[in-house]
């Protein structure tokens, strides 16, 4: 006689694959999948930028790509020839608005920041309940872009030219 496979096993084997799918599901935050034109006013922070203004030592870079679904992009330090800071950036659009995530290694999750202005040279982002910083500024001005990061009690301003 044949043995029947064993129904109970798989049956609970099946709703445990579910249960874990599910809570995963409920983290992530969803991402509008047409908003190409809400990224139309801020192509110009598209491409690689180096840093004017960096400490004696330093050379520091972000580098802005189009992907699909916003842009992609990467903050770095380089001191010498070591990474001294590195981060994770992209620009994404959900509820019709622009967030800037950025993943850094002392933050152990994505910290989202929500555009709050925009037009066709400067946008700002801004997370009031995060620490530092709490507001991101890109603004350009001709062959330079401006960012700010900060809080009510600080502010640290870079300048950068196109690399």
């Amino acid at each position: 006689m044949a043995k029947k496979p064993h129904t109970s096993s798989f049956i609970a084997c099946f709703m445990l694959i579910l249960f874990i799918a599910s809570c995963k599901g409920g983290s992530t935050k969803e991402v509008d999948s047409d908003a190409s034109d809400l990224f139309s006013n801020i192509d110009w922070l598209l491409g690689k930028w180096a840093r004017t203004n960096d400490r004696p030592g330093e050379l520091s870079f972000e580098e802005w790509t189009a992907a699909s679904g916003g842009f992609t992009g990467l903050g770095y330090t380089m001191s010498g020839s070591d990474t001294g800071f590195r981060e994770t950036l992209s620009i994404i659009a959900m509820d019709s608005q622009l967030n800037y995530v950025a993943e850094v290694a002392h933050n152990p999750e994505p910290v989202y920041f929500q555009a709050t202005q925009q037009n066709e040279s400067h946008v700002r982002f801004e997370n009031p309940a995060h620490d530092f910083p709490q507001f991101i500024d890109y603004r350009l001005d001709r062959d330079t872009l401006h960012a700010r990061i900060g809080n009510d009690k600080e502010e640290i301003e870079f300048k950068f030219v196109r690399n």
